[in-house]
């Protein structure tokens, strides 16, 4: 009897380190799909905007600061949403979801104003 309480005692630390384990890979992907956002979109921005789409100089500066605007008026929310649902793993997936979306626009922007609305929504 003692041992089978014992086994139940190892089976739920099991579950609880994997699922400890789950949670910090996720905000390790998260995290790391940020970066390569950084990496991806700066180095090619300029270049995106002024070539290809034929933008004014001016115009750089809009679409990497909508990025911070929209992180600095989003994180405030979410953390606020995060203190009250206590379900992090929902905001989590709806963050990584607006990421996807965000830099999904910015990567097939036809005009310079879509690259400016995926990088608001990326900036959640």
């Amino acid at each position: 009897m003692a041992f089978e309480s014992n086994d139940h005692s190892n089976t739920g630390l099991m579950n609880i380190k994997l699922k400890r384990r789950f949670t910090y890979g996720t905000i390790l992907m998260f995290n790391l799909c940020t970066g390569l956002g950084y990496a991806i979109i700066f180095p090619t921005i300029w270049n995106y905007i002024h070539d290809r789409l034929g933008g004014q100089t001016y115009m750089l500066g809009i679409v990497i600061s909508a990025y911070s605007l929209s992180s600095f008026i989003a994180n405030p929310l979410v953390g606020w949403w995060s203190d009250k649902s206590l379900n992090t793993r929902k905001i989590l997936l709806v963050t990584i979801l607006a990421e996807a979306v965000g830099s999904i626009l910015y990567f097939v922007g036809m005009h310079i104003w879509v690259l400016v609305i995926g990088r608001l929504i990326a900036g959640d």
